[in-house]
């Protein structure tokens, strides 16, 4: 189950795994402990702060905006958020299809007791604006438009520049 002291990085940066369990504490815990707006707030943070410091590295490691979106969405897919990603770039907007995005499969039964209908996905939310407010500069609202809880395949978010 281990990997034998490995460390694993990318490009400068250590990489951590998580597993399923430490993630669910974090969707599930904060909303349990916060309440449902403060744990949704408070996993939407979490994702922005962190996924602006992933994407200030995309930017010193790979300068160009392009490549280093591109490296997003292979960062997603290799530490397991999501099996695939789609990113649709129009001008100041992107569309960001995700599929098995794991936030969303982790919180499934959180979004059935409560009839469905639910955005799920915050701390993807907040991850996404901060990648973009690295990497395109700027503020970014993202909304989830799509999610599997709702029945489609896939969850997909809008984001566009403020």
């Amino acid at each position: 189950m281990g990997t034998g002291g490995h460390v694993f990085r990318v490009g400068a940066a250590r990489m951590v795994l998580a597993v399923e369990a430490t993630l669910r504490g974090l969707f599930r815990g904060s909303k349990k402990l916060l309440g449902d707006d403060a744990g949704a707030a408070f996993t939407y943070y979490a994702g922005f702060t962190s996924g602006r410091e992933m994407g200030e590295l995309y930017v010193r490691s790979l300068m160009d905006p392009h490549v280093a979106l591109g490296a997003f969405a292979e960062t997603v897919k290799s530490n397991g958020y999501a099996a695939d990603i789609t990113i649709l770039e129009g001008e100041d907007r992107y569309r960001m299809e995700m599929r098995n995005l794991i936030e969303c499969e982790l919180l499934s039964d959180y979004a059935a007791e409560r009839g469905g209908h639910v955005n799920a996905s915050h701390w993807v939310r907040g991850y996404v604006a901060g990648v973009l407010s690295a990497i395109r500069g700027g503020e970014w609202d993202v909304k989830e438009i799509e999610c599997i809880n709702d029945g489609p395949d896939k969850c997909a978010f809008e984001a566009r520049k403020k």
